[in-house]
């Protein structure tokens, strides 16, 4: 019973020190501890010494089980005391020389990591579930770290994809504004090295710059040259086209001229005016085309009058039913042969084409006065209606430049003349609308002072051309001041009267007009400076 409790006594004190963290036989407060200790260790030299010279590795000594940790060295303990022989008896060493079996466990190798980390797991007392989620959570860790890559790279892709573009881009535009400014330069050295006033660069100018819209632009500066380059080869190509139109219709007229006896009085005017057109126009023709241009105008011209005459001449011959259309035959031609005259005499002041005109204009004058005598008969002109021209709208169609004062009231006409130190004579007329050729006028007047002048016919200024009759209240004959005088003037044809009621004053008996004056035109009375003339009636019988 003694040996059963002293046993049962050992093991608990095994197991209190293997409870402790100590390796049996450890506590050196028992006798024979140390001993024992010794041969362990020894024992676990030898056999790690074997194993070594065997080529196995060598078992780890003091390995901790995956149940308890002291059973389990308790256990490993017996084992190896069981296996081992007795050590011969040793005398006793001091105890702490020798190192624990704890502090000599060797490193876990790389296969028996997983079950290393079960052990921790198990010290630590951690559950299944919950390294489950922390090895979840690893995992998505993972993959998160693994896409974040992912996009950076990408992303990394994509900044140089577009630095790329961007880059070739700005290039590529640069280059082409390079290239862009290299051929509008060109261009435009091209187009302004060629000549617009010669034809064929001409044409090419305006090809070039109507084929393209490149050079339309401000940068470079081709825009406002090349405007003016292609206004320049518009204008000139404008100017060569009018000469060529005009030299066609220069030779058109000479054709004409020298075929007037086929064409109609209609046809031949119309050259005319066209040969007028051509020589506004032809300005900048050389004098050669000009000359030939006079030439042709002044053939037709004849060709038209001498058309017009030989018209008249043929409703002169049908008698007296034709007689009113001949005369307006031969006021139409002979209205030509006076401008034609007068264009000859003050401008051309061609000799030869004087005489000719007046020669047409002697011959067709008489021919008219016979028609006006064999129309106007005196019963003719007694059946024509008076016109007042003092009264209704004649009174507004009056002209009266120059005078001091003048005025119709009340019927009465006054015109008071410039002051006596004035250098201009003042004069009013009516009819110059009209242009009346052949009328009887019945006039009242009264010379208040100084003098006046009745025209017949006035053209644009009275002159050697205009027929006139001088009233004064001085000289020969004269009329006396404030008092009131009656007169009567009759104009048919070549013919001229004047009457006047005053016994005093003797008439102007009818007298032949020269073919020199004036055919037509208004009733003017002119007033010099310091005289002044009142006038109380005055009506006309207009008969052409």
């Amino acid at each position: 019973m003694a040996t059963d409790r002293s046993n049962s006594d050992k093991n608990n004190a095994d197991n209190k020190e293997a409870s402790s963290g100590k390796s049996p036989g450890e506590s050196s407060s028992m006798p024979g501890g140390s001993s024992s200790m010794k041969e362990r260790l020894l024992a676990q030299r030898r056999a790690a010494a074997e194993a070594e010279s065997a080529g196995a590795p060598p078992v780890p000594a003091a390995r901790p089980a995956t149940t308890s940790s002291a059973t389990a060295r308790a256990q490993a303990a017996a084992a190896a005391a069981r296996s081992a022989p007795a050590p011969k008896a040793e005398a006793p060493k001091p105890a702490a020389s020798a190192p624990s079996a704890a502090s000599r466990r060797p490193v876990p190798l790389s296969a028996a990591r997983e079950e290393e980390r079960a052990s921790r797991r198990d010290r630590k007392g951690a559950s299944a579930e919950v390294m489950k989620e922390v090895e979840m959570l690893r995992k998505s860790q993972d993959k998160w770290i693994m896409y974040g890559w992912i996009v950076a790279v990408a992303m990394m892709l994509i900044a140089g994809s577009v630095y790329f573009v961007v880059h070739n881009k700005k290039a590529k535009e640069v280059a082409e504004q390079v290239a862009r400014k290299e051929k509008i330069t060109g261009f435009m050295k091209e187009v302004l090295a060629l000549d617009e006033h010669k034809t064929a660069d001409n044409a090419k100018i305006i090809d070039l710059l109507n084929s393209s819209d490149d050079w339309k632009v401000e940068d470079y500066g081709s825009y406002p040259q090349l405007s003016a380059k292609r206004g320049a080869a518009q204008r000139e190509r404008d100017r060569l086209k009018e000469q060529g139109e005009l030299l066609d219709g220069i030779a058109d007229l000479e054709a004409t001229c020298g075929n007037a006896s086929s064409k109609s009085s209609d046809e031949l005017n119309k050259s005319r005016r066209r040969a007028v057109d051509y020589e506004v126009r032809g300005a900048e023709l050389d004098q050669a085309v000009k000359l030939r241009l006079t030439k042709a105008h002044g053939c037709i011209d004849k060709a038209y009058v001498g058309k017009l005459h030989e018209e008249a001449k043929a409703l002169i011959a049908k008698g007296p039913a034709e007689a009113r259309n001949a005369l307006s035959a031969i006021q139409k031609a002979e209205d030509e042969i006076v401008r034609a005259l007068d264009d000859a005499t003050k401008n051309r002041k061609d000799v030869e084409t004087i005489t000719y005109y007046s020669d047409q204009l002697k011959s067709i004058i008489p021919e008219g006065d016979a028609l006006v005598a064999q129309l106007f008969t005196p019963d003719v002109i007694e059946r024509t209606p008076w016109t007042d021209v003092l009264a209704g709208e004649q009174k507004d169609k009056w002209q009266h430049p120059a005078f001091k004062g003048w005025q119709i009231k009340d019927g009465v006409l006054t015109g008071v003349g410039p002051d006596l130190d004035s250098k201009q004579t003042a004069i009013m007329s009516i009819g110059d609308q009209e242009q009346w050729r052949d009328y009887v006028c019945d006039i009242e007047f009264t010379l208040v002072k100084g003098e006046a002048t009745f025209h017949y016919r006035l053209g644009g200024a009275v002159n050697n051309t205009t027929l006139s009759l001088n009233v004064s209240t001085g000289g020969g004959a004269p009329f006396k001041a404030g008092a009131a005088n009656q007169m009567t003037s009759t104009v048919l044809g070549s013919s001229w009267k004047v009457v006047f009621a005053d016994p005093d004053h003797p008439a102007h008996e009818e007298q032949e007009v020269p073919w020199t004056i004036r055919r037509k035109g208004g009733i003017a009375i002119s007033v010099p400076p310091g005289s002044e003339i009142k006038i109380t009636k005055m009506k006309v019988k207009v008969l052409r």
